[in-house]
C-alpha cells in the first residue's frame, strides 16, 4: 500500500510517528503492528483493516480499478440516462461512498 501510495518509508514513519526500521520490520513481516498503528494506516490508505492483516481481498473502490470492460458498461449504462437519472445516481453514488468500508467516518 506504501508504494501504491508513491510514499517512502521514512515518510510513511513520520506520518505513524514510528522509526523507519519499523515500517521495513512490518513490510518483511519480522514484527505485527499495534492495533492503533493498524487502525491509522487503514485509514491513511483507506482499507479495512482485514486487508492490512492479509485476512480480506481489497475491492474496487475506484474506477481506476474497475477492470475496462466493467468501466466503459457503465458509461454506456449511465449515457442511457437522463440527466435526472444521472443526477440521481450520482446522489447515490456519494451516498453509497458515505457507508463503510468506503467512508472513513464509517
Amino acid at each position: 500500500m506504501r508504494k501504491e501510495h508513491k510514499i517512502t518509508q521514512a515518510q510513511l514513519a513520520a506520518i505513524l510517528n514510528l522509526d523507519a526500521s519499523t515500517i521495513s520490520k512490518y513490510e518483511k513481516a519480522d514484527v505485527t503492528p499495534s492495533t492503533d498503528i493498524l487502525l491509522k494506516m487503514a485509514e491513511l490508505f483507506n482499507v479495512p483493516t482485514d486487508y492490512l492483516l492479509g485476512v480480506d481481498a481489497k475491492k474496487a473502490s475506484t474506477l481506476e480499478e474497475v477492470d475496462a470492460k466493467e468501466l466503459q458498461l457503465l458509461k454506456d449504462l449511465v449515457d442511457q440516462l437522463t440527466p435526472d437519472q444521472q443526477q440521481e445516481l450520482l446522489r447515490y453514488g456519494r451516498y453509497l461512498a458515505s457507508q463503510p468500508p468506503f467512508s472513513k467516518e464509517g
